[in-house]
């Protein structure tokens, strides 16, 4: 009836005679009160609830609402939405997602791309959905999306795929969520991924370039930092392609999830700067 601006809650509401004695209100106090009781949501403590891949599913669907938000609290602008089909044989694994798969992002002269479950062909096919990238090899390292080896079978589908133009060339990071903790991403995931987006893609555009990867992962505690692959280092060099751990969860304020974020932005600016002055 009335129009009143919304404001999020920090805190269960307090009990006003009129939250106590008028059984509508103490029916949306009673559930209030109920959700703050929950705490902090933690996929975790519903497992038994869902299945694995419903859990990174669902993990998915997170990080990608965070990613949009993260670039629209740094000044981008959403300028184009949409949902591509891309076309891919019936016997492929790879299904079409159901939502808005791309989304365009500017700020004055710079324009960023934010891809969904993008597909990289095995040969040049930009004319699909604008992606600059393909799988340069048919070497297979599991059967997971049913690959086969032969030309035009060959695949690889990164949850997220982050295109940054210029008039210099394109710049991609492929980052990839995993609802798993920081040591078993480096015990079981960081060779397959490493060896899929670092190793076997490559640029349609000599030049473009892939300024790396990143693994986002969902079980982490407060304080858990931004950290890169490469453990090992001399002083003064700086390892390229990029391959960071990030993790990313309710665990952390939003604040503190979109400090992270900076600290990854600011290594790709570097790792441009860096390839300028090359």
């Amino acid at each position: 009836i009335y129009q009143m601006p919304g404001r999020p809650l920090a805190a269960p509401p307090k009990a006003t005679p009129v939250f106590m004695l008028v059984p509508g209100y103490n029916r949306m106090f009673a559930r209030m009160h109920q959700w703050f009781h929950f705490g902090i949501y933690d996929f975790e403590n519903e497992s038994f609830l869902f299945s694995l891949a419903d859990i990174s599913s669902l993990y998915e669907s997170y990080l990608l609402i965070k990613l949009g938000r993260y670039l629209e609290s740094r000044g981008y602008v959403l300028a184009e939405e949409k949902k591509c089909e891309y076309p891919v044989p019936e016997k492929w694994k790879y299904k079409n997602t159901r939502i808005p798969n791309t989304f365009v992002y500017g700020k004055g002269q710079e324009r960023i791309t934010l891809y969904y479950q993008p597909v990289l062909y095995d040969t040049d096919r930009r004319e699909v959905n604008g992606i600059g990238l393909y799988r340069n090899n048919s070497i297979l390292l599991s059967d997971d999306h049913g690959d086969t080896g032969e030309p035009g079978s060959c695949y690889y589908t990164p949850d997220y795929l982050l295109k940054m133009e210029s008039e210099n060339g394109d710049r991609y990071l492929i980052l990839d969520a995993k609802f798993s903790s920081c040591a078993n991403v480096k015990k079981f995931y960081v060779k397959e991924l490493a060896f899929k987006y670092l190793f076997s893609t490559s640029t349609v555009r000599p030049e473009d370039a892939i300024s790396g990867m990143c693994i986002l992962y969902g079980k982490c505690g407060r304080d858990e930092p931004l950290q890169s692959v490469y453990n090992q280092t001399v002083p003064g060099r700086r390892i390229t392609p990029l391959a960071e751990l990030l993790p990313l969860m309710e665990a952390d304020t939003w604040q503190e999830q979109q400090e992270k974020l900076d600290m990854l932005f600011d290594k790709l600016r570097r790792e441009k700067a860096d390839q300028k002055q090359e």
